[in-house]
């Protein structure tokens, strides 16, 4: 599966999860062609103790995701992730967090 990458992303181990959990989620609720989108990482302005600053987070793209698929995805992904991690859908994008200790 083809990712895009609109940002800066440090590429960590907890990151490197969240993406290999969110390319299974994709391929078991949407499809095996779909691209997802990373809109933010290290980026963008997040509130002031947000995961992004500690390469912690990540955002993936929800437009591009069918609506009606769109909860199915977040679930999918939470339950591979596990409480390790913290899967929001936000209003344009999904949210993935490693939740701290």
């Amino acid at each position: 599966m083809k990712f895009k990458v609109n940002c800066l992303v440090c590429f960590n181990d907890t990151i490197l999860r969240i993406i290999d959990a969110w390319e299974e989620a994709c391929i078991r609720t949407v499809s095996n062609d779909y691209e997802p989108t990373v809109t933010s990482a290290m980026d963008g302005t997040h509130s002031r103790l947000s995961g992004h600053y500690f390469a912690r987070s990540i955002d993936f793209r929800s437009k591009d995701v069918p609506f009606e698929l769109r909860q199915n995805l977040k679930n999918m992904a939470q339950e591979i992730l596990g409480v390790e991690y913290l899967v929001i859908l936000e209003d344009s994008h999904y949210h993935i967090q490693k939740q701290l200790a």
